[in-house]
């Protein structure tokens, strides 16, 4: 369930130190600008932020934890990234829309929702803000050579071991470290079939790496499972 946070008080004010953040070095009468026209919003596992039939979307996330899921030809979907806290989504949407990804929620989160018209009408008035999109933008194509390595040429094996790593989070029971996520899910992480995902878990199982369980999987041997993946 989508919930908008309150107006004026500790919600304006958190909205400022988020885009300050997101958005250093922009003058006053910008950061003004955007946040005029931004909320706060929280989200619950699973909701989507954006899809190729909704409206643009922009935003930084401020806790939690968000994915980029884009469709493959052959009906698989494969997560290109994650994005974490302090970092910022759906900047293509502004100067590109639809585009033929997803944005979901793995981790409960609260975002900052900025406005796409407002920050494109911004842009066109302000060099500062225009050079930090760019910087954001060319450090997402930087990105592309080592996602092509990692769907490419990286065993399952070994992109199973980093994707776990990257979804645990310490449980506060146990203290052991736990990914909450599914197989399929998992495998959508890979980009990878899921049967050959399963595979890949119980050898690790087996091995006494992890533990598997439904909806999670619990990390046994952290320094192992961080060899494998490195």
């Amino acid at each position: 369930m989508l919930e908008r946070a309150q107006v004026g008080g500790e919600g304006d004010s958190q909205i400022a130190a988020v885009i300050s953040a997101a958005f250093p070095g922009l003058g006053s009468e910008t950061r003004a600008e955007l946040e005029a026209t931004a909320r706060n919003r929280t989200l619950s596992v699973g909701e989507v932020l954006y899809s190729a039939d909704g409206p643009p979307r922009v935003g930084v996330l401020v806790s939690g934890l968000l994915r980029t899921v884009v469709p493959m030809p052959d009906g698989r979907r494969v997560t290109l990234h994650h994005v974490r806290s302090g970092g910022i989504y759906g900047l293509t949407t502004i100067f590109h829309h639809p585009v033929q990804l997803r944005v979901e929620v793995v981790r409960r989160a609260t975002v900052v929702e900025i406005d796409p018209a407002t920050i494109k009408r911004v842009t066109r008035k302000s060099s500062e803000l225009g050079w930090l999109i760019g910087r954001q933008l060319a450090g997402a194509v930087l990105q592309v050579p080592s996602m092509i390595e990692e769907f490419g040429f990286t065993p399952v094996r070994q992109r199973v071991a980093r994707h776990l790593l990257d979804l645990c989070v310490r449980d506060p029971h146990h203290g052991l470290l736990v990914a909450r996520v599914t197989q399929q899910a998992l495998a959508e992480s890979v980009g990878s079939a899921r049967e050959v995902v399963s595979r890949c878990l119980h050898a690790l199982s087996n091995s006494g790496l992890i533990t598997v369980a439904s909806g999670s999987i619990t990390i046994l041997d952290v320094d192992a499972l961080q060899l494998l993946g490195a």
